[in-house]
C-alpha cells in the first residue's frame, strides 16, 4: 500500500494505492477425474501449467470490486466441482 498525493492526470488525489500481484496459471487443461474430480490433463492434482505474474495498482473501491469478484468465482468453481462429483 502506498499513498497517492498526486496523479499526473487527475491532479491532486489524496487516496491510498494498492499494488497487487498475482500469480496466474497458464494453458491449464482440466478434465474429469477418477473420482469425479477435476484433474490437470497429466493425470496429477498439480497443474503442468506455465505461470505469469499480474501486477497493477488500484484503488480502494478496485481493491474491494476484484476481491468481490474472486470470491465470486471461487464460488462458481465450487459449484462446478460439486456438478462434476454428482456426475
Amino acid at each position: 500500500m502506498d499513498y497517492c498525493i498526486k496523479n499526473n492526470s487527475l491532479g491532486n488525489i489524496g487516496k491510498p494505492v494498492y499494488f497487487v500481484s498475482l500469480e496466474t496459471e497458464k494453458n491449464v487443461k482440466l478434465k474429469e477425474g477418477v473420482e469425479g474430480g477435476v484433474e490437470s490433463e497429466s493425470g496429477s492434482s498439480s497443474s503442468q501449467g506455465s505461470t505469469e505474474r499480474v501486477e497493477f495498482t488500484c484503488n480502494l473501491e478496485e481493491l474491494q470490486d476484484l476481491v468481490s469478484k474472486l470470491k465470486d468465482a471461487a464460488k462458481q468453481m465450487e459449484r462446478v466441482q460439486e456438478e462434476l462429483k454428482e456426475q
